[in-house]
């Protein structure tokens, strides 16, 4: 009788401690594919604002095509609470802020001022399907160069 107590109770902590470590490892994972991400957004980014000519006026400027991965919620993985883009008022540089569900807020400065569709300095991701991003060459109200950052939802939306 004493083994089987013994052997539930070590059945039991033994479990818990899996559990504790899964939590961590998918939390790593979905920072991990957020990371990721980032990576290939600020490279699209910078290569369109190094490597390509700012457009004539009334002219479609360069483009890149970026996927950013939003983890679903599963046992490998924790869902994205919260992704943003922000330009840095003032400044020819923009921010990317990212919070895991349930960990701290994680930033990264990318060296690229970003804006979104209708002008403005802030690009909100959500919800747990990849979304895919497409960053064109553009002109701020200074006629500086500037990417903006189009949503492929919002590119079909009235």
């Amino acid at each position: 009788m004493i083994r089987y107590v013994v052997a539930i109770v070590l059945t039991v902590a033994i479990l818990g401690v899996s559990f504790a470590g899964l939590e961590t490892a998918s939390t790593a994972a979905s920072e991990r594919e957020v990371w990721a991400s980032i990576t290939d957004l600020e490279d699209a980014a910078v290569s369109l604002i190094s490597n390509d000519e700012l457009p004539p006026e009334g002219h479609p400027g360069a483009q890149r095509l970026v996927t950013v991965e939003m983890p679903a919620d599963s046992l490998t993985t924790k869902p994205i609470s919260h992704f943003e883009l922000r330009r840095v008022t003032g400044e020819r540089l923009s921010v990317v802020a990212f919070r895991i569900e349930g960990g701290p807020m994680h930033t990264e400065t990318i060296d690229v001022p970003i804006r979104n569709a209708t002008g403005g300095d802030l690009v909100e991701l959500s919800g747990t399907a990849d979304r895919r991003l497409r960053l064109t060459l553009t002109r701020d109200a200074r006629r500086r160069p500037v990417v903006t950052v189009v949503r492929f939802d919002e590119i079909d939306a009235p």
